[in-house]
């Protein structure tokens, strides 16, 4: 109910259904895989385990629209499940990356740390697929030699130096979470938690919503999870129109004021 109402107060005045579709996909892509040798750094890491694998989760957007929100309602849930637990960094990790010192990052797992996001994977950085990059980034950290090595296991050809999957921004989108003190517990410190769930709650960027910087694909980054297990999930969308108005895309049975995509609904 807590949820409905902020949608009533922030969105629904502005809701549009139908007019247009601006959801191209969501899609996950694995974005490293932990080796024996990142696994035995004398840095504080948490709790690691064998097959522990980096998965990134991007809402792709036509160009001009922009993420509102990643929602669920008691009609509408929406779920991320791992069939092992998310791997959360003791030391350094939050529950959205807006949060971790970009200091922190060249020689430590932190940056592979279990978190939602509005499109930042730090305090500093924009996440940007691997899909898209057809040449190696600038510099932008310069990464311990002992760390991120493996280059098997990537849904790139790029190695992780040259593909950290990041683009500076002097200002990103933050996430607002509604209703999720709960369910971000799962993403907090050293925990056991295998999934998150929300029949009323979410995760927004108010305002306009967040959206890609221009120079690259509409695609933002919604969720990194890193997990020796298999990923699923379910999502709800607000999306926001170039025209000001919001669209909802729900996993399963649309209403006559909704829309629905199959990429809402993954299964490893």
């Amino acid at each position: 109910m807590l949820l409905r109402i902020l949608f009533v107060i922030l969105f629904f005045p502005f809701v549009s259904v139908l007019s247009q579709n601006g959801l191209k996909e969501v899609f996950v892509e694995k974005f490293y895989t932990l080796n024996k040798a990142d696994l035995q750094k004398s840095n504080v890491t948490g709790v690691t385990e064998k097959g522990l694998v980096t998965y990134r989760v991007f809402v792709e957007l036509d160009s001009g629209y922009t993420l509102q929100a990643v929602y669920g309602l008691p009609e509408h849930p929406a779920f991320i499940k791992s069939t092992a637990h998310f791997y959360n960094h003791p030391g350094i990790g939050n529950t959205y990356p807006n949060l971790i010192p970009d200091k922190s990052l060249k020689k430590n797992l932190s940056y592979l740390d279990s978190w939602l996001s509005m499109g930042a994977c730090s305090e500093s950085f924009f996440g940007v697929p691997l899909r898209y990059q057809d040449k190696p980034l600038p510099v932008v950290i310069v990464w311990d030699k002992n760390y991120f090595n493996n280059l098997k296991g990537r849904d790139t050809d790029f190695s992780f130096q040259d593909a950290p999957g990041m683009y500076h921004l002097d200002s990103l989108p933050v996430p607002t979470m509604y209703n999720m003190d709960e369910q971000l517990k799962g993403f907090m410190a050293e925990t056991n938690s295998s999934e998150l769930i929300m029949t009323d709650g979410a995760w927004a960027c108010l305002g306009k919503g967040a959206k890609a910087p221009a120079n690259l694909p509409n695609a933002i980054l919604i969720a990194q999870l890193t997990t020796a297990g298999k990923l699923s999930y379910q999502l709800n969308l607000l999306i926001g129109t170039p025209d000001g108005k919001s669209i909802r895309y729900v996993a399963s049975s649309p209403t006559s004021e909704e829309l629905t995509h199959p990429s809402l609904k993954y299964k490893h």
